[in-house]
Parts: C-alpha cells; structure tokens; sequence
C-alpha cells in the first residue's frame, strides 16, 4: 500500500486535469461548461486543490469494498482529516498517470452513479449539479451550502485549458487514452 500524502493541485492543474480525465474516460474534450461545473464541485471538495489526496480530484469518500467503477491502481486509505475520512488514492502510479487516472475515475463515478448531476455539468448549471448530486448520495451538507460553494467557484474558475488538437492519422493522443483489459485500467500516454 502507498504512503497517504496530499498532492495539491493549483486552480490551473485542477482544471487541466480534470479535463485530461474526461478525455481519458470519454475519449471527448469536455466543453467549457462541463468543465467549469466539474472544477466547482471539485474545488469544493479539495478546497480549491489545495486538500487534495492520492490525486482523488473530489476526495472521494471509499465506502465497503471496491466499487466496479474504480480502476487503476489506487488504494482506500484513512487520512489524517477531522474527522478522519477514507479515500482513494492514486500515488503509486508514476508521474502525470496518477493526475489521468484520478480524474478519469471522477468522470467514471459520475458517469456511472450521477448521470443527472453530468447533465447539469453539461449545461453548466452548478446549482442544479449540486441538486443531482445530492440527490444521489454524494454528499451529506445542506443542498444550499453546497450549491452556494460550487456556484462561488464556477464563477471564478480558471479558464479552461486549450482543446487538444486531434492527433495525425495513425497516431496515438499526447495525452491520455484509457483502456479497460482484463478488470484493469491500463493507460497509455506519454509524460506530460
């Protein structure tokens, strides 16, 4: 098992991340909209990045036994928060993988269990993402504290980062492609 250890992000490499992730899970750019929601509720969660652990882009909570929607290497841990709270973490996959596979796990989750909440992300509707989310289990605060979080920081999100141009025919992304063999999520990409 891998040490527990924060690995902040700046509000930029929050961003970017997040919008490698969603490549990696969907195999899309996420536009603006999506983005931007996806940072609030993430930013929210992490206070900005800068109480983010093992690379878990929202501090997901790990409840019971692995879930089907989590892949990669990663571990539940107990961290020192108050109160202290499991999470999964993403440090023992080398270099920028580990920033890929977190957030391509937060896109899964949401895909997977919220898929109301990614309708709002979509429309850029942080208000009604915190709703779905809720509304889902995703977390326990008043609806209003913590829609009135994610709409403080959509407003002042880091612009999104450029779109990725497509790759030459023949060629592999840049960035990241996941792929699921045998249970595992194997991701082929090259440092960033």
């Amino acid at each position: 098992m891998t040490k527990a250890e924060k690995t902040p992000y700046t509000p930029k490499e929050l961003i970017h991340w997040l919008a490698a992730g969603h490549r990696a899970q969907f195999g899309t750019q996420p536009t603006p909209a999506t983005l931007k929601t996806a940072y609030a509720q993430c930013a929210h969660e992490t206070a900005d990045g800068r109480a983010l652990w093992g690379h878990n882009v929202a501090n997901i909570a790990c409840f019971g036994k692995a879930s089907k929607w989590w892949r990669g290497e990663s571990s539940c841990q107990t961290l020192p928060t108050q109160p202290p709270r499991t999470f999964r973490l993403y440090t023992a996959i080398a270099g920028s993988l580990a920033q890929v596979a977190g957030a391509a796990d937060y896109w899964r989750l949401l895909a997977a269990r919220y898929p109301a909440a990614l309708a709002a992300f979509a429309a850029g509707e942080p208000e009604a993402a915190a709703a779905a989310l809720k509304a889902g289990g995703f977390y326990e605060a008043p609806l209003g504290v913590y829609a009135a979080a994610m709409r403080a920081f959509f407003d002042r999100a880091p612009a999104p980062p450029p779109t990725e141009p497509p790759p030459a025919a023949g060629a592999a992304s840049p960035l990241a492609a996941a792929a699921i063999v045998g249970g595992a999520l194997w991701l082929l990409a090259r440092e960033l």
